[in-house]
Order: C-alpha cells, then structure tokens, then sequence
C-alpha cells in the first residue's frame, strides 16, 4: 500500500526517447482451451503509476498480426501523484497493418495529469487512442496522424467516438484523420 501513497515511487520526469520496437512478437502469446488466443504482451510501453516527463520519437510495429496481440502500443496507467505532473507524448510512430490485433494506440488511465499528445502517427489498430477519463488536469492532443480501422475510431471516457465528434470536442484540430499513412513495410535492421 505504500507505493500508491509515497510519491516519491512514481516516475517524474521520464524521458523515454528514441526508441525503436519491431519484429514478430506472436511466439509471446499463449492459448487457452477454452478462451482460444489470450493477449500475452500488454504493451511495448506501460506504466501502472502515475509518470510525468516525455516519450519522444519512438517507433513501435510489429508483423506477422495475431488478434488479441497487444493491449495497445503505448498504456500509461496509474493516478494520485502528489507532484504536479506533466505527460508529453511526441513525435512517435505506432503501426500495424493485416487484422485489428489490438485494440488502440494510445490507452490513458492517468487522469490527474496534464496530457500533451503531439506529432504522432497512430494507425492501424481498432481504435486509435482510448482516453479512460472523464476528464484531465489539461489536455492537448493535436497535429497527429490517426488512422483506425473500427468503425468508432476514438474512445473518450468509454465512449466510442467518430473523429467529427472527437474534433467538436476540441480535440485534434489540426490533426489527419482516417489518412492511411501507407508505409511500404516495417522496419529493419539495415
């Protein structure tokens, strides 16, 4: 109990930055007689307490899909940090392409932190981004990319959301919407 009320255990002032993840992560799945494929790999970023800092030009893909792969790219969880706490997601490029295998890009459950989402290109999976709050301390996400495959793209607060009612709201006005970003292929080591 006494991570969640010690600040001193979360992470203030991250700086997460170029970073590259790729390749075939289907071998981490495990199958269950009953449930079929189960989602193994919750994210190639997560945090379960609060952070503040910045996560900066990192690319994140991944090939052959599997449904049910990954949670999503990048999930920041966690809450109550006693530091004012600024996020910064900049710059980033979370793909796939094939089936939906996960289920957004982006996952936020942070809520009592000031969230900056910018310069990203977020395409390929179910949803491109789920904020899981009703609502933030401050909240900028604009001049992203974003390229869902479902029918409801966004998800605010568990409310799925077309990305004309996420921009009503405020919300990436100066952003790309449902542009596929066409890349000719994953990374490579060369």
């Amino acid at each position: 109990s006494g991570l969640h009320t010690d600040p001193t255990q979360y992470l203030d002032g991250l700086r997460f930055f170029n970073n590259r993840a790729y390749g075939d992560f289907s071998n981490t799945k495990e199958s269950s007689p009953t449930a079929g494929w189960n989602i193994v790999n919750t994210a190639m970023f997560f945090t379960e307490g609060s952070v503040s800092g910045t996560i900066c030009n990192n690319d994140f893909t991944f090939t052959p899909v599997v449904a049910s792969m990954f949670n999503a790219f990048i999930l920041i969880g966690g809450s109550s940090n006693t530091h004012t706490s600024t996020l910064n997601i900049y710059n980033n490029t979370l793909s796939q392409s094939g089936v939906n295998s996960m289920s957004a890009g982006l996952h936020v459950t942070m809520c009592d932190a000031d969230l900056n989402v910018r310069n990203n290109i977020i395409s390929g999976m179910q949803y491109a981004i789920n904020f899981a709050c009703p609502s933030f301390v401050g909240l900028v996400t604009n001049y992203n990319l974003l390229n869902a495959t479902g029918a409801q793209q966004l998800v605010f607060n568990s409310s799925f959301q077309s990305y004309a009612t996420w921009q009503s709201a405020g919300r990436d006005v100066n952003s790309v919407m449902g542009s596929d970003p066409s890349f000719v292929s994953t990374p490579t080591d060369q």
